[in-house]
């Protein structure tokens, strides 16, 4: 609606994210955001892994931009947003640079009792980063159940979000892991 842009102001040309940082900023000045199931999108879907991983490192390099911009978001004010969406995805980031920081530091370092008992040791090992890995995990899977429970008119079982909450994570990390090696080396952003 044209009053909401008079509010808040227009799309930031600048950001890769933009209309997500819009939503952000939507958000952050308590508006509403409603979605119409009725509405007919089209997009231009990525026909390669390689053009999927493009489209997904900019997603996900623009999404911790506006992340980090709106961090003040989380609070229970701004509703599933700011109590469940922010802080999971911050968690999920803080935890995949722990486990870059650990295996890093077993490559730099690497322990003599885990050199000898090989890869069983670490399976059998349960760490506090299993038992937060394990909790995302769940948390995720009921959240996306509870979502589709809302869209009644979609058919999807319990075992079609099991493969996708298990599969989809994997490429997740790896989006995560594109999008974190171009920050570190500070690629320009582009589309």
């Amino acid at each position: 609606r044209k009053e909401v842009f008079e509010k808040i102001g227009y799309f930031d040309v600048t950001n890769i994210l933009e209309d997500q940082e819009f939503a952000m900023r939507m958000q952050k000045n308590h508006m509403r955001i409603k979605s119409s199931m009725n509405a007919e999108v089209y997009t231009d879907v990525p026909f390669t892994f390689k053009e999927l991983l493009k489209q997904r490192t900019r997603w996900h390099r623009g999404g911790l931009h506006n992340s980090l911009k709106y961090l003040e978001l989380i609070s229970p004010k701004y509703g599933d947003m700011g109590i469940i969406v922010m802080p999971l995805t911050l968690v999920a980031l803080v935890l995949l640079f722990g486990v870059f920081i650990m295996v890093g530091l077993y490559v730099m370092f690497p322990s003599p009792y885990l050199y000898t008992l090989g890869m069983n040791s670490l399976v059998l090992n349960v760490h506090w980063i299993t038992f937060v890995g394990l909790s995302v995990f769940i948390l995720n899977f009921i959240w996306i159940y509870k979502g589709i429970q809302y869209f009644k008119e979609e058919k999807i079982t319990l075992y079609e979000i099991l493969i996708y909450v298990v599969i989809y994570s994997y490429l997740v990390t790896l989006y995560w892991i594109s999008a974190l090696l171009k920050e570190i080396t500070r690629e320009r952003m582009s589309w």
